[in-house]
């Protein structure tokens, strides 16, 4: 029943769980992780679902964001051809990248893989020498980095998922036809003999996002509806206490 009411009306959604959840109207977000026992957090989900908005607002209260993308782009660097005009870092890794049936993406995608998977264990490594207080964004991809590197997430932080429903595929889809970001396809692109490459992509899509969500689901700590990170006045605040309080629940049943 609740997870009805989320899908169908966001800001009821958002009303009903700070009415559940007692949340207040505290700004002091150290406070919160501090009697929260949160140390470090690992936001992921699919590309457009705001994640790297929260981790941003996060850093207003001393967090370090620390964004995977950002470290492959630069990583990257001459190798990404730049547009004219403004810059956007992702939509020059997608070019360089390429789709499944382009010559160049078998290459680079994989190459793109191992630096997620390089950077993700450097922060990782960082965060066992006992430092807190780090946002970790990490990319749609993070599922395919190995199941060593999840562990570690599951270990040295609380893995955030940014969910995307079944009813929000077709919206992420558009988004994503219209603004390309580098995506690793892994299995999901299968074209029929004979069919054209967008018109697979675009079948294919839902099948990826399915495939994905499966794997967040398996290894998340905590998943955020869409219906509430979604709301109108959402804020950082909020979701720190949304997430304080599906652990404390948890760690409830798990005691009961």
């Amino acid at each position: 029943a609740a997870r009805s009411l989320l899908c169908q009306d966001s800001m009821l959604a958002v009303q009903y769980l700070r009415t559940v959840h007692c949340f207040s109207t505290v700004k002091d977000c150290a406070e919160i992780m501090a009697r929260l026992k949160l140390e470090n957090l690992s936001m992921f989900g699919m590309s457009n679902t705001g994640k790297t908005r929260f981790s941003r607002l996060l850093t207003r209260f001393g967090f370090e964001h620390i964004e995977i993308d950002a470290k492959i782009e630069k990583e990257l660097g001459p190798l990404v051809k730049k547009r004219d005009g403004p810059k956007d870092g992702l939509e020059d890794m997608a070019r360089w990248m390429g789709f499944p049936w382009e010559p160049q993406y078998a290459e680079n995608s994989e190459f793109y893989l191992s630096l997620e998977r390089m950077f993700t264990l450097q922060v990782l490594d960082r965060i066992k020498q006992r430092r807190t207080g780090i946002v970790l964004d990490l990319t749609g991809s993070a599922i395919y980095t190995g199941e060593d590197v999840l562990q570690k997430l599951r270990e040295l932080t609380t893995l955030v998922l940014f969910e995307t429903p079944d009813w929000a595929i077709e919206e992420q889809k558009r988004l994503f036809l219209e603004r390309p970001k580098p995506i690793y396809w892994g299995k999901a692109y299968n074209p029929v003999e004979g069919e054209d490459h967008e018109v697979a992509l675009r079948r294919c899509y839902p099948g990826l996002v399915a495939w994905r969500n499966a794997q967040y689901h398996r290894v998340a700590h905590v998943v955020v509806p869409r219906a509430v990170y979604r709301a109108p006045g959402f804020t950082e605040v909020e979701l720190l206490q949304f997430i304080a309080a599906a652990l404390k629940s948890q760690a409830a049943g798990v005691k009961a």
